[in-house]
């Protein structure tokens, strides 16, 4: 294992930790956003 690798590392996990926030903070958005739904199905917790 190389610094940058445990850098890079470090980097895409915090990174996941903002992914997660924001799947959270869009919950209710998505629920209400009706036949667009289906669109924002990356994000949404049921498919989880």
């Amino acid at each position: 294992m190389t610094l940058g690798e445990l850098l890079h590392e470090w980097a895409a996990h915090d990174l996941m930790h903002t992914v997660q926030a924001e799947r959270a903070l869009m919950q209710p958005f998505i629920l209400a956003c009706g036949p667009w739904r289906s669109y924002l199905s990356d994000h949404d917790a049921r498919n989880t």
